[in-house]
């Protein structure tokens, strides 16, 4: 008869187990089928997992939560995920660090970061908590240097900011320089028409307008209302560093 005291057996996931785990759940993601994957990848984090392994399975399920379109479940595992690294950093430190240095000694793990933080912020973009989102994307951006990332970090940070109706003139910079680094990602995601050939963005009534520099007779509304079905780049960029 076991004592009432004896601790539960952890049963140990072999690496062939995890490939499996990550391959099923990747076939259930693919299927829409959300809810399965996460109770797959919930019964893998309660067997007994190396930090990497924990890193892996969290970042999986935190994507499949954003899928799943439930972002205060995908938050906090990109926040457990941080805390589990130790990398919660904010926006009072981050300005001591040596980013250039950081990043041109990095293995990965900088670009794993900046991915967390990206897509930590995007989604409480989508829940209207502005200031958080401005934060987590001003951290994302200090700690890549990728061309993409930098282009939707800068284009939601620039959102949000005038969102919040802050610091407008660094809202159009960011904007205006997430245009020059990916043109049609930003093109695609505010929906600016085809008549604007060379957009200039400015704000009317605290409102987000984008003309033509060569044609200021054109001119179109942004709206800057996010949902999750808006942020399927951020997503798929965060999958890159999720499998």
């Amino acid at each position: 008869m076991k004592s009432k005291n004896t601790p539960p057996l952890i049963h140990h996931v072999s690496v062939e187990e995890l490939k499996e785990t990550f391959t099923k759940a990747q076939d259930f993601i693919q299927q829409a089928r959300y809810r399965q994957a996460i109770a797959l990848l919930n019964q893998t984090l309660a067997a007994g997992l190396t930090l990497m392994e924990q890193l892996r399975c969290l970042s999986f399920r935190g994507y499949a939560y954003s899928l799943w379109k439930k972002p205060s479940d995908a938050i906090d595992d990109i926040s457990r995920l941080l805390k589990l690294v130790k990398a919660e950093v904010n926006d009072l430190t981050a300005h001591e660090i040596d980013w250039d240095q950081e990043i041109a000694e990095d293995t990965g793990y900088l670009t794993f970061l900046s991915a967390l933080y990206h897509l930590r912020g995007t989604l409480r973009r989508v829940q209207e908590r502005f200031p958080e989102a401005v934060e987590d994307l001003t951290l994302s951006l200090y700690m890549t240097r990728d061309p993409d990332f930098q282009a939707m970090a800068l284009l939601q940070r620039g959102c949000a900011l005038i969102q919040l109706k802050e610091c407008t003139n660094r809202a159009l910079l960011d904007l205006n320089q997430a245009y020059q680094l990916s043109p049609q990602s930003v093109r695609d995601f505010l929906h600016i028409p085809a008549n604007i050939q060379t957009p200039d963005f400015y704000l009317k009534s605290h409102a987000l307008w984008v003309k033509d520099a060569q044609n200021e007779a054109e001119t179109f509304k942004i709206g800057l209302a996010l949902k999750l079905s808006d942020i399927k780049e951020e997503i798929l960029l965060f999958s890159r560093v999720a499998r």
